[in-house]
């Protein structure tokens, strides 16, 4: 510092007292900012320990699932399964040749009432 010049500079009361202000109101929102991080580090951090918590928990009702799965009977073996899939089938035919009907008696319908 002995090699500085150091300058003096004269403030008026009233400028002296805003300048003071302005600092101190400075430091409160840089407080106030330091705090609003640490919460939201705080918070952060308990989000990431829910998600991996979750994470955890469905992987477990997914391993349970499986299971489970493995331990139901193999329905695509059984004779009654197949018996279901013909009645679908049948019902699918029967449902299309209807609607071929319907749309025959409505096109009679407009065809009467064109006339």
């Amino acid at each position: 510092m002995k090699n500085q010049n150091l300058i003096h500079v004269k403030l008026e009361e009233d400028e002296a007292l805003k300048a003071k202000r302005d600092l101190l109101t400075s430091e409160e929102n840089l407080l106030e900012a330091v705090k609003s991080m640490r919460r939201y580090f705080s918070l952060r951090k308990e989000e990431l320990k829910l998600k991996i918590r979750f994470s955890k928990s469905i992987k477990n009702i997914s391993l349970s699932m499986k299971k489970i799965e493995n331990n139901l009977p193999e329905m695509n073996k059984t004779p009654a399964l197949k018996k279901l899939k013909k009645r679908e089938e049948k019902k699918t035919v029967q449902d299309k040749s209807l609607e071929t009907e319907l749309n025959e008696i409505r096109d009679r319908l407009r065809a009467i009432n064109n006339r």
